[in-house]
């Protein structure tokens, strides 16, 4: 039995239309999705004039949030990395088993289309950067500092208008521990947001989070 969903955005830059794959007999249901995030035009999907779709396939967990995502079609790399950036905020009723939740596969269609405008910059794109006014040092989840382990996580998200943060994607990774203890933190931070000629716009930023034993 197959199951399917889609969901368009008429008045925005990506529609999106999402494809539940093959859901074994004995799923009771399928993931519905129920909250989404639009995916980021950026300046350099504009200046290569990237159209086209992204195709991914995502892990609905039993919470409903999304697991692993990986690229089953790719577009752009840049267009890749900002639809994995959109998918990661998706939320889902989950699939069901005999009433009970149940992780399953979704394949999803990001569709990507060339606009007047981006509608999130880059550091580099000649604008004012965002700086922190708030921040939240992360906790060093004990079991992990029981085993000695250090590293850094290098974070990247989006600093929105209001100078809140999210879209956080793990660029390099140290312990999947450590990762989402980063993603929590970086999460509660405040921004001043970055402007472009005196107005204040989205920015995607990258935020180094270090754990040490000392």
């Amino acid at each position: 039995m197959r199951h399917a969903l889609f969901v368009s955005f008429l008045a925005f830059t990506a529609a999106l239309v999402v494809h539940a794959q093959e859901i074994p007999r004995e799923y009771k249901t399928g993931p519905a999705l129920i909250q989404n995030v639009k995916p980021l035009y950026t300046p350099g999907l504009l200046s290569r004039n990237v159209a086209g779709f992204v195709e991914l396939s995502v892990v609905v967990l039993i919470d409903g949030k999304v697991g692993d995502v990986r690229v089953a079609r790719s577009l752009d790399p840049e267009a890749d990395e900002e639809a994995i950036r959109a998918v990661k905020q998706w939320v889902f009723k989950p699939a069901t088993l005999n009433g009970a939740p149940v992780p399953a596969t979704v394949s999803v269609e990001l569709t990507f289309a060339r606009q007047s405008a981006p509608t999130v910059y880059r550091i580099e794109d000649g604008l004012t950067a965002p700086v922190a006014t708030r921040r939240v040092n992360p906790i060093y989840p004990p079991a992990v500092a029981r085993e000695g382990i250090i590293g850094t996580v290098l974070l990247e998200g989006v600093v929105r208008t209001d100078g809140t943060i999210g879209g956080i994607l793990v660029k390099q990774s140290a312990d999947t521990r450590l990762d989402s203890e980063a993603i929590r933190a970086l999460s509660a931070w405040q921004f001043k947001p970055g402007e472009l000629a005196g107005a204040p716009v989205a920015v995607i930023v990258q935020i180094e989070m270090t754990f040490n034993l000392k």
